[in-house]
């Protein structure tokens, strides 16, 4: 319950602004006041206060303080709880999924038990997981399969999964046997990157990406900064990360610095609400069939595919996923704390023609 009123608080207090908001609430514990008798229960209190915000609610549309706009946005607010809820439960379960296959790789693989791999392939966090246990031969697996799959169900009850896919196969990994020169080699890098990123964070930066090239010797670290500024800054902040790796490191790299397109960093700070639109309005709408984005032409396209068909009915139901995707947008933009940039969500038929559009700026 205390959970519960924080988040209303929390959404409340982003909506009405501090003079608004003190009067509803006065007015709301003098209501409150009015209709309590002189004494009452524990739950009681907590029924009360968990009432408020539809207090809240009606008091502020019975004052007059309220314009058309505001009014709509009141409107609203069981509505976004119910996305808020939705985006809450679809990350929650990203980590139950993540933790299943995380405890049953660890229970299952390990040397001479025959079981040499556990893979899982999932497209949404809403879908069932699919999991793969490679063994060794068929002999493993005629006399480990029940043990496997009982482990399975273990870890499924134990992450809340409640539905799930399993096979277990006979079959061998393509790995590559790595040489004690290229394991010495890989940890002399991992130093050597790590060095590098944490004189970079010195600098001020934050790393964008990190490439190596063995055969030229270059190694690359990708900042986040504007074209004017870059030119004046790279040759000193690759000097200075390059004369630290000569005197901490025996790996002879050469160092460079290069600058992501302010584009390509748009993308990757839009991406969580790109995953986010993408999970929710699969989740929530069976007729969504597929995603993607473009930053060209601007304004930013989100383009949601479906199996709607044209006419009246589909298109209505167009114009409810598209709300649904906005609303889903704005959350994760805040909640990642994005500046807003204009974009247009598109919603396309079966056919995978423009169906229903609204662009905001």
């Amino acid at each position: 319950m205390d959970k519960q009123l924080k988040d209303i608080k929390a959404r409340y207090e982003s909506v009405y602004d501090k003079e608004t908001s003190n009067r509803i609430k006065e007015g709301v514990f003098n209501r409150l006041e009015e209709n309590s008798k002189p004494t009452f229960s524990i739950n009681k209190k907590i029924s009360y206060l968990a009432g408020a915000a539809i207090i809240v609610i009606g008091l502020f549309l019975g004052s007059g303080l309220v314009s058309p706009t505001m009014a709509k946005v009141l409107s609203q607010i069981p509505y976004i709880d119910q996305i808020y809820k939705s985006m809450n439960d679809t990350e929650e379960r990203k980590k139950d999924v993540q933790g299943f296959y995380h405890d049953l790789y660890k229970e299952l693989v390990k040397e001479d038990t025959g079981i040499i791999d556990v893979s899982m392939k999932q497209k949404f966090p809403s879908d069932p997981p699919f999991m793969l246990v490679l063994v060794d031969d068929k002999r493993v697996k005629d006399q480990h399969e029940k043990e496997v799959r009982n482990t399975v169900e273990k870890y499924a009850q134990k992450h809340d999964i409640i539905k799930y896919n399993l096979e277990v196969k006979v079959g061998k990994l393509n790995r590559v046997p790595i040489s004690n020169k290229e394991k010495e080699r890989m940890e002399m890098e991992e130093e050597f990157f790590n060095i590098a990123l944490e004189k970079l964070k010195q600098n001020g930066y934050e790393s964008e990406g990190i490439s190596i090239s063995r055969g030229k010797k270059i190694f690359t670290i990708t900042i986040a900064e504007s074209k004017d500024k870059f030119e004046k800054i790279k040759t000193h902040l690759e000097e200075n990360i390059q004369r630290t790796l000569d005197e901490e490191s025996d790996l002879q790299y050469k160092v460079a610095v290069d600058r992501v397109p302010q584009i390509k960093k748009t993308e990757s700070d839009w991406y969580p609400i790109f995953d986010s639109i993408m999970n929710e309005t699969n989740k929530n709408f069976t007729e969504v069939r597929g995603f993607a984005y473009s930053f060209h032409p601007q304004p930013l396209q989100i383009i949601i595919k479906t199996s709607l068909r044209k006419g009246k009915e589909g298109k209505d139901q167009a114009a409810v996923i598209e709300e649904y995707a906005h609303k889903v947008t704005e959350i994760k933009r805040k909640e990642v704390g994005l500046e807003k940039i204009p974009y247009i969500i598109i919603i396309r038929d079966k056919k995978h023609d423009k169906l229903y559009s609204k662009t905001y700026k």
